[in-house]
């Protein structure tokens, strides 16, 4: 009977929820002067009527009420974000310090670096960093491209697009599915190697 409240209140609470959002939409970005934060996604699913927190450098949870499309959280993701109090909503959740709108989010460039060895990748779900960047950003392509004469870059290609170095640092990224901004990084003539694609898609 409890587990069946719980339940009961959790939806209770995702409807308000969208009631809230849909009358006070705001507009969310990744604008590197307009992300004042940073943080680490931590997944609370564990506990009853919680999903994901982020965690501030300070330690403090912040439950967010509103997350971009294309912005999927994944436990252990490293942000940047701002965020606005939204004193006016309750949770059932209770493992928070308090909730949140965010205004700003972004990965931060070393999200997915490990070390610095440089690694030529031809079967991406081996390597971990490549793995977890296609888990988290859930790209319909990934082309590799020569880059910096000894090196290789890898382009993630989808609704927004990611450019990684060999060692999983960010390059380049661009809101939207266009590739020319990061493509003039590697070199306009580099030709690149499809090394993954997701299932459905065509080249």
């Amino acid at each position: 009977m409890t587990k069946f409240l719980n339940i009961s209140s959790y939806y209770l609470f995702v409807f308000c929820w969208m009631i809230f959002v849909g009358c006070n939409a705001t507009k969310i970005t990744d604008n590197e002067a307009s992300c004042q934060h940073k943080g680490t996604v931590k997944d609370m699913s564990d506990l009853d009527g919680c999903q994901f927190l982020i965690i501030t450098e300070k330690g403090e949870k912040l439950l967010p009420l509103n997350m971009p499309d294309d912005f999927p959280l994944k436990d252990g993701q490293q942000i940047k974000f701002s965020f606005r109090d939204a004193d006016a909503m309750a949770s059932i959740c209770m493992a928070e310090d308090k909730i949140v709108e965010i205004t700003c989010i972004k990965l931060l460039q070393d999200t997915y670096s490990q070390n610095e060895e440089c690694l030529n990748i031809e079967h991406p779900a081996e390597v971990g960093w490549m793995k977890k960047a296609i888990e988290d950003l859930n790209p319909d392509q990934v082309v590799k491209y020569p880059f910096q004469t000894t090196t290789w870059a890898y382009l993630f290609k989808g609704k927004n697009t990611y450019l990684y170095g060999c060692t999983g640092k960010l390059i380049c990224n661009t809101s939207g599915p266009s590739t020319e901004s990061c493509l003039k990084k590697i070199g306009t003539n580099k030709v690149g190697t499809v090394i993954w694609q997701g299932e459905g898609v065509n080249d």
